[in-house]
Protein backbone atom coordinates (compact mmCIF):
# COMPACT_ATOMS: atom_id res chain seq x y z
CA UNK A 1 0.00 0.00 0.00
CA UNK A 2 1.05 3.30 -0.92
CA UNK A 3 -0.51 6.60 0.01
CA UNK A 4 0.54 10.10 -0.15
CA UNK A 5 -1.11 13.65 -0.72
CA UNK A 6 0.48 16.39 -3.17
CA UNK A 7 2.39 18.79 -1.18
CA UNK A 8 0.48 21.62 -0.73
CA UNK A 9 -1.87 18.98 1.47
CA UNK A 10 0.59 17.60 2.93
CA UNK A 11 1.71 20.95 4.58
CA UNK A 12 -1.77 21.63 5.58
CA UNK A 13 -2.25 18.00 7.28
CA UNK A 14 1.37 18.25 8.73
CA UNK A 15 0.29 21.48 10.37
CA UNK A 16 -3.18 20.66 11.34
CA UNK A 17 -1.65 17.36 13.45
CA UNK A 18 0.62 19.93 15.42
CA UNK A 19 -2.23 21.77 16.48
CA UNK A 20 -4.04 19.23 17.67
CA UNK A 21 -1.96 16.94 19.26
CA UNK A 22 -2.42 17.06 23.03
CA UNK A 23 -5.92 18.31 22.54
CA UNK A 24 -9.17 16.45 23.11
CA UNK A 25 -9.85 13.49 20.23
CA UNK A 26 -11.84 15.43 17.76
CA UNK A 27 -13.32 12.45 16.34
CA UNK A 28 -14.95 12.24 19.62
CA UNK A 29 -16.78 15.72 18.90
CA UNK A 30 -18.82 14.43 15.98
CA UNK A 31 -22.53 15.01 15.89
CA UNK A 32 -25.12 15.25 13.42
CA UNK A 33 -24.59 18.67 12.25
CA UNK A 34 -21.27 18.28 11.64
CA UNK A 35 -20.68 19.04 7.78
CA UNK A 36 -17.91 16.05 7.81
CA UNK A 37 -20.80 13.66 8.62
CA UNK A 38 -22.60 11.82 5.82
CA UNK A 39 -24.33 9.40 7.58
CA UNK A 40 -25.25 8.19 10.91
CA UNK A 41 -25.36 4.67 11.89
CA UNK A 42 -26.01 3.56 15.37
CA UNK A 43 -22.92 3.24 16.83
CA UNK A 44 -20.83 4.69 13.42
CA UNK A 45 -20.46 7.78 11.91
CA UNK A 46 -19.27 7.83 8.20
CA UNK A 47 -17.24 10.91 7.62
CA UNK A 48 -15.73 13.07 4.77
CA UNK A 49 -12.10 12.87 5.53
CA UNK A 50 -11.03 16.24 5.64
CA UNK A 51 -7.58 15.70 4.59
CA UNK A 52 -7.84 13.23 1.64
CA UNK A 53 -5.03 10.95 0.21
CA UNK A 54 -4.51 12.09 -3.62
CA UNK A 55 -2.98 8.70 -4.37
CA UNK A 56 -3.79 5.62 -3.63
CA UNK A 57 -1.79 2.27 -4.54
CA UNK A 58 -0.58 4.32 -7.52
CA UNK A 59 -4.10 6.00 -8.22
CA UNK A 60 -5.61 9.10 -8.24
CA UNK A 61 -8.08 9.02 -5.07
CA UNK A 62 -11.61 10.05 -5.96
CA UNK A 63 -13.32 9.91 -2.77
CA UNK A 64 -12.07 9.86 0.55
CA UNK A 65 -14.29 8.68 3.64
CA UNK A 66 -13.65 7.05 7.35
CA UNK A 67 -16.09 4.87 9.32
CA UNK A 68 -15.33 6.04 13.01
CA UNK A 69 -17.05 5.16 15.84
CA UNK A 70 -19.56 6.66 18.25
CA UNK A 71 -17.35 5.11 20.77
CA UNK A 72 -13.87 6.01 21.92
CA UNK A 73 -11.99 2.63 20.99
CA UNK A 74 -7.97 2.49 19.57
CA UNK A 75 -8.88 -0.77 17.67
CA UNK A 76 -11.58 -2.95 15.85
CA UNK A 77 -10.37 -5.75 18.46
CA UNK A 78 -12.58 -3.81 20.99
CA UNK A 79 -15.65 -3.46 19.48
CA UNK A 80 -18.73 -5.68 20.88
CA UNK A 81 -20.67 -7.87 19.21
CA UNK A 82 -23.28 -5.32 17.68
CA UNK A 83 -20.26 -3.22 16.79
CA UNK A 84 -18.61 -5.50 14.73
CA UNK A 85 -21.55 -6.51 12.84
CA UNK A 86 -22.70 -2.73 12.19
CA UNK A 87 -19.17 -2.54 11.03
CA UNK A 88 -19.02 -5.22 8.57
CA UNK A 89 -22.06 -4.70 6.82
CA UNK A 90 -20.93 -0.87 6.33
CA UNK A 91 -17.65 -1.86 5.11
CA UNK A 92 -19.50 -4.30 2.48
CA UNK A 93 -21.66 -1.95 1.85
CA UNK A 94 -18.92 0.66 0.57
CA UNK A 95 -16.94 -2.15 -1.07
CA UNK A 96 -19.86 -3.08 -3.31
CA UNK A 97 -19.70 0.99 -4.44
CA UNK A 98 -16.11 0.28 -5.23
CA UNK A 99 -14.41 1.73 -1.84
CA UNK A 100 -11.31 0.31 -0.90
CA UNK A 101 -10.89 -0.28 3.00
CA UNK A 102 -8.13 -0.11 5.67
CA UNK A 103 -7.41 0.87 8.84
CA UNK A 104 -4.02 1.11 10.86
CA UNK A 105 -3.29 -1.14 13.84
CA UNK A 106 -3.63 0.82 17.48
CA UNK A 107 0.11 0.50 17.59
CA UNK A 108 0.60 1.81 13.84
CA UNK A 109 3.28 4.98 14.46
CA UNK A 110 1.51 6.95 11.23
CA UNK A 111 -1.89 6.48 12.51
CA UNK A 112 -2.44 10.30 13.42
CA UNK A 113 -5.41 9.99 15.61
CA UNK A 114 -5.62 6.81 18.39
CA UNK A 115 -9.22 6.75 18.26
CA UNK A 116 -10.03 3.46 15.68
CA UNK A 117 -11.12 4.77 12.33
CA UNK A 118 -11.10 3.15 9.24
CA UNK A 119 -10.52 5.25 5.48
CA UNK A 120 -13.10 4.61 2.72
CA UNK A 121 -11.43 5.29 -0.25
CA UNK A 122 -12.17 5.26 -3.86
CA UNK A 123 -9.72 5.55 -7.32
CA UNK A 124 -10.46 6.51 -10.50
CA UNK A 125 -9.97 2.91 -12.57
CA UNK A 126 -7.53 3.87 -15.34
CA UNK A 127 -5.51 6.17 -13.48
CA UNK A 128 -2.40 4.20 -12.48
CA UNK A 129 0.19 6.88 -12.10
CA UNK A 130 3.59 5.75 -13.78
CA UNK A 131 6.55 7.35 -12.61
CA UNK A 132 6.91 7.32 -8.54
CA UNK A 133 9.67 9.15 -7.05
CA UNK A 134 10.52 8.31 -3.21
CA UNK A 135 12.27 10.86 -1.05
CA UNK A 136 14.29 10.87 1.53
CA UNK A 137 11.83 12.52 4.08
CA UNK A 138 9.66 10.02 5.61
CA UNK A 139 6.05 9.71 4.43
CA UNK A 140 6.68 11.75 1.14
CA UNK A 141 5.49 10.92 -2.39
CA UNK A 142 5.70 12.20 -5.23
CA UNK A 143 4.12 11.23 -8.82
CA UNK A 144 3.80 12.21 -12.10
Amino acid sequence: MSATRHRKNHKIYEKYTQEIRGTNCQFCDFNAQDSQVLSELKSFWIVKNIFPYDIWDTSQVTDHLMVVPKRHVDSISHFDNSEKQEYVTALAEYEKQGYSIYARAPTNVIKSVVHQHTHLIKMESKSVKKFILYLRRPRMLLTR
